[in-house]
C-alpha cells in the first residue's frame, strides 16, 4: 500500500509541474487518472480545464483566485 500512495503522490507531483509549465492539457489527464479516489486531483483538474479554456495572464505564478464560495 505505501508505494501505490508514493506512485500516487509522484503523478500529482508531476500533474503539478506541467500545471505550472503551463501544460493545462497534459496534466488535466494526470489529475483526471487520480481523481476518483483523489479530490485535490479533481479540484486541479477542473483548473487545468478553465486556464485551457482561458489561459492566465503572462506573469502568472500558479496562483488561483477564488470566484465562488
Amino acid at each position: 500500500m505505501a508505494d501505490d500512495v508514493l506512485a500516487r503522490l509522484a503523478r500529482f507531483d508531476e500533474g503539478l509541474a506541467l500545471h505550472d509549465a503551463r501544460d493545462f492539457t497534459a496534466a488535466r489527464a494526470l489529475f483526471l487518472a487520480l481523481a476518483p479516489s483523489d479530490p485535490p486531483s479533481a479540484v486541479y483538474a477542473q483548473r487545468c480545464e478553465t486556464y485551457s479554456e482561458t489561459p492566465p495572464p503572462a506573469d502568472w505564478q500558479g496562483e488561483f483566485t477564488m470566484t465562488h464560495k
